[in-house]
Parts: C-alpha cells; structure tokens; sequence
C-alpha cells in the first residue's frame, strides 16, 4: 500500500496503549499530521486506506527525557519508537539549529535546555560556568530569552544559588530540572527544582558518613541501613512535589554496552569506543549491587506517588535502544509494563509541556509506534518495530537504519562527540 503525506489513512493491530490504558478493536485515524480520532475498529471510514498489522500494539511515541543529541543519533532514535527527545545540556547555538532542523529530518522531535548553568568550575566545557549568583541568574534569564524548553542545572553549583535560578527560571515559567551534588537532592526539591537526575545527591541524607564514591554507593553494603531513611526522603520528593528522571540504563551500562553497537554508523561505533569506558574492576561489584538498590528506592518513590520519567542519559548509552531498556527496568522497579509505558509517553509527555504527545486521541500528534508483541504485559528489551508515524509521516525501520548508517556523520563534529574525545585523551 502506498499512502502519501499528507494523506488521510488509519491504523490498526491487535490492540493499542493510548498513554493510558489499553483498548481492544479500535484505530487511529490520522489527518493532516494529527490523530483526528480513535475509533472502533467497525466504525472507521470505509473510504480510508488501513496500515494493519496483525501480532502488533500500537504506541504511542516514545519520548526520552533525558539525552545529549549528536546528528548521528537522530534516525536510530526514531527507528526505536522515540518519537520525541529532550537535550539536557548542549551548546546553544547548535542544539538550537538542530531543534529547528528535525521537522526535515529522520530525527525525532527536538526539545532543548540549552548549556548546563554551573558553579564556577564546572567539569564540562559545554556547561556555562558561573563566578557567583549575580552570574547564574543572568545566564538562566539569557537562555530563556533565547526561547528554551526548560533550564538544567548542574553539579557544582553551590546550594545557596539555588532558590534564586529556580526563581529567574519562574519568570520565565520554565521548569528546572537538575544534575545535584554540591546541592542536596532534598534540598534543591525544597528549593522548588521541578525535577531530579540520576538520584544522585541523596547519599548525605541517606546515608550520613558514607565512604567516598558516587553512584555506585547506592550499592555498598552501608545504604542497606538506611531503610527508615529511604521512607522518609520519598515521602519528603513526594511532599515536594519533585518528579525524578532515575536514568536506570545509565546504571546498567556500568556493566557492559546497553544497546548493540552493530547497529550503530561506522564513524559512530568507532567514536563511541574510543571515549567510553567501564568502570575500574575494584567498583564492578558495587555497581552489580547498585542497580537493584536503586531500582528499590525508585519503587519506592512510585509507590509515594512520585511520577517516575523515562530518560536515559544518551549517548553514555545507545540511542532508542536504551529506552527500551530503561522500560523494562522501571517495570521491574515495580511501575509494571503499564506504569513503565506510561513513564516514556504520557507522565513525561505532561511533565515537559507537550500536552499533544505521549497519547492518541483526538487532536494529539499522529506518533504511533508498531511494536510486534504485547508491550503491555511484558516491555521487550530488544524489540521489533516494523513501522513508525512521526507527525503523520510513515517511516519503515530498515530504511531508518540504513539511513543512518549511509549518512554516518562524524561525531567529533557535533559538541558532545568533540567535549567527550578531550575527555577521553586527557584520561591517557
């Protein structure tokens, strides 16, 4: 069947996730980019060609809420079923250009927060490091006036800063969210951040005295006492009001690639080699233990009503495929398929201002997602997605693929791919 764009056509499979629930023998009509109405499946227009496919659950697209885009990942993320991306921290004029560049390309839909705004010595030269608050406060109203989609804050700022970016953010009503180290994780949620990163900056009031470490504290054998502390901090980002983004996949790829990488350009896969690491062999233990740790305290935080987003920390792990992975784990975490499915479409799309994505009813974004199997009783790790609708517009998976590997943009000329291969050759 061929349908054009701009065509009116519907779409069915054995059932369809509408970002809520689960519905049976129904469709999506879609028009004009749009989906103009879910509907039994006896009552669609005879008039109107059907995308049918049978042992397949319609979606809808995926949205991560958490990556640093480079050009390379674009028609990966999209052959996966992400539909939409959120970029925590780029350089601005770039991540800008490419935020208005995706309606043209194989890529998904593009969200910004521009540079990281940090204290004064940052560790990434991509963040926009500040000598004092005066500076800060300038810099959040700077990225604002610039017309980002939210402001990330990050590691090193000191605590009493805080109050007054989230503050300048308000202003402009955009939510912040943040990386936080220097700052208390319950602090800056009692300072008004909207949203958490990674869980990280929580070990001070989980755990007062820890050993020094980072991430992979969350699986010392000590955080096991701090179970009575756990309740109180969850019940405290739950009173808060905070939503946390934990980036499970993150955690998982301390121990080994999340992703294939087979399935990356050849430029891309040679990049991504050579600037990534694991962790040293002393720590491996640690983070075996840390992502069970974790995943308990992210059910936890479900379970005190904390809405739970799904983001991934691209490119530390693979475009598209880690969000399935990081499904699959907020699932186990105690979400369940629905609650994981939901974190990567509805619950995000409502916390990043997108009220037209992460659902199909009428007048939503037509962003449909064909996923062979029942996702919505078991989220598949590796799945097979024949097709995906990105506004309307009908891409095959395959040719994404081969797109992306006949393109093969060099990664050391997007900000990150340059900012990481630094990295990695002052580490030798």
């Amino acid at each position: 069947m061929i349908i054009s764009e701009g065509d009116a056509y519907a779409c069915t499979a054995d059932r369809l996730f509408d970002g809520q629930r689960v519905r049976h023998d129904c469709g999506v009509v879609v028009r004009h980019g749009s989906v103009e109405a879910v509907l039994p499946a006896n009552r669609i227009p005879s008039q109107l060609p059907v995308i049918e496919m049978s042992g397949c659950t319609i979606i809808p697209g995926l949205i991560d809420c958490h990556v640093h885009f480079m050009r390379w990942q674009g028609p990966l993320f999209l052959s996966a079923g992400v539909i939409t991306v959120r970029d925590t921290g780029n350089d601005l004029d770039w991540i800008l250009s490419r935020r208005g560049e995706w309606p043209v390309r194989n890529w998904p839909r593009i969200l910004c927060t521009g540079p990281m705004v940090d204290g004064p010595s940052s560790a990434w030269g991509i963040c926009r490091s500040c000598r004092d608050q005066e500076t800060a406060v300038s810099a959040v109203r700077e990225l604002a006036s610039r017309g980002v989609d939210g402001i990330k804050l990050y590691a090193r700022l000191p605590p009493g800063w805080v109050p007054g970016l989230v503050a300048a953010a308000g202003e402009a009503n955009l939510p912040t969210c943040m990386h936080p180290i220097a700052t208390d994780a319950v602090d800056a949620a009692g300072a008004g951040v909207d949203e958490l990163f990674h869980l990280d900056g929580l070990m001070n009031q989980l755990w007062p005295g820890h050993p020094p470490g980072w991430l992979e504290l969350w699986g010392e054998p000590g955080v096991s006492s701090a179970n009575d502390l756990r309740r109180d901090v969850a019940e405290g980002l739950a009173k808060a009001g905070t939503v946390v983004t934990p980036t499970l996949s993150y955690y998982r790829s301390r121990l080994g690639v999340v992703g294939d990488p087979v399935l990356l350009p050849e430029r891309a896969r040679s990049w991504f080699e050579e600037v990534f690491e694991g962790p040293k062999e002393d720590r491996l233990g640690l983070w075996r233990a840390a992502l069970p740790s974790v995943q308990g305290f992210v059910g936890l935080l479900h379970g005190r009503g904390v809405p739970i987003l799904a983001g991934t920390d691209v490119p530390w792990v693979l475009p598209g495929q880690s969000l399935w992975t990081e499904m699959s784990l907020l699932s186990e975490s105690g979400l369940g398929p629905l609650g994981a499915l939901r974190s990567a479409t509805s619950v995000s799309a409502k916390h990043l201002r997108i009220p037209r994505a992460g659902i199909l009813e009428a007048g939503s974004h037509a962003d449909l997602v064909f996923v062979a199997g029942n996702p919505t009783t078991a989220i598949p790790r590796a799945p097979e997605i024949p097709l995906v609708i990105r506004g309307g517009k009908i891409y095959r998976t395959g040719q994404l693929a081969e797109d992306a590997r006949e393109e093969d943009p060099d990664p050391a000329l997007d900000p990150w791919g340059a900012e990481l291969i630094r990295k990695s050759m002052s580490r030798n």
